[in-house]
């Protein structure tokens, strides 16, 4: 009896442990599979944050990039308001013709040096023949009642190019009197219109002819057919014949005999350039 007793409780001692072993590796198991799952969801947690942190850092980035593009667009639309062309890039600047006090300066920088003829002058400090520093200016002169668009500036081989239109006074964008500050150097320059024709360069005509204001001459008569005019100059008692030079029909028209005038001559090709009464 004693060795059944004992036969049975080592099966149960042996059942007992058998038992727990299963039961601890069951703990581990639920342990483990816990541990594993807690991370899967951290994980999980982590890259939906990553994901959605990317996301509304892509959405930002685009976002910006958008109003950053419709930002520059709306500066580029208003920059071309004015004259149909930027009015400031790297290479130039054109100034301003709508405000007053800049209208006024470039009209009394006109006056005091010339009137009435159409071309170009360019001012800045000349490094050598033909060739000028960057901050040197470009003053564009349209004709008589007539305006100009600018179709482009360009610089190129350290020359720029300047293209215009000729229109008629009071078209959108136009101006009668341009200034344009350039921001390099440059060797040269072509100033066009747009079916290639030059415009006069008076700062060159002014080094080959000599330009001169003469006021106080008296207006005897004017011949179109052979492009010519006869005034008495200041201090004479007798009348001058010169070559008229793009003088409008309009500028003489009103003109009378004995009527004092002003005029823009060539004083080594005795050719008149512009005529206005004095009174004006």
């Amino acid at each position: 009896m004693k060795k059944v007793i004992s036969l049975l409780f080592t099966l149960l001692l042996v059942l007992t442990v058998a038992v727990g072993c299963r039961q601890n590796e069951k703990s581990t198991e639920i342990s483990e599979n816990e541990t594993v799952a807690d991370k899967t969801t951290e994980n999980t947690t982590n890259n939906n944050d990553t994901t959605v942190n990317n996301a509304n850092n892509d959405e930002t980035m685009k976002n910006t990039t958008n109003n950053n593009e419709s930002k520059d667009s709306k500066n580029n639309e208003q920059n071309t308001d004015m004259f149909a062309v930027p009015q400031e890039t790297d290479d130039y600047r054109i100034e301003n013709s709508s405000d007053p006090e800049k209208v006024q300066t470039l009209e009394q920088h006109t006056d005091s040096k010339m009137f009435g003829m159409d071309g170009y002058l360019i001012e800045g400090e000349e490094t050598k023949e033909g060739e000028y520093a960057a901050g040197s200016s470009f003053f564009i002169y349209a004709k008589d009642k007539k305006a100009l668009l600018i179709k482009g500036i360009i610089y190129l081989d350290e020359n720029y190019l300047i293209f215009l239109e000729e229109v008629n006074k009071g078209t959108p964008q136009s101006q009668e009197i341009l200034s344009i500050t350039v921001k390099k150097p440059f060797k040269g320059q072509f100033v066009k219109f747009e079916d290639g024709t030059d415009m006069r360069n008076i700062t060159l005509l002014d080094k080959e002819v000599g330009l001169e204001r003469v006021t106080g001459g008296e207006f005897q008569q004017a011949d179109l057919n052979n492009n010519t005019i006869d005034i008495i100059p200041p201090g004479s008692t007798t009348a001058t014949t010169y070559i008229i030079d793009g003088v409008t029909p309009e500028s003489l028209e009103w003109l009378q005999k004995g009527e004092k005038i002003e005029y823009m001559r060539g004083i080594k090709n005795n050719t008149v350039y512009a005529v206005r009464s004095a009174g004006k």
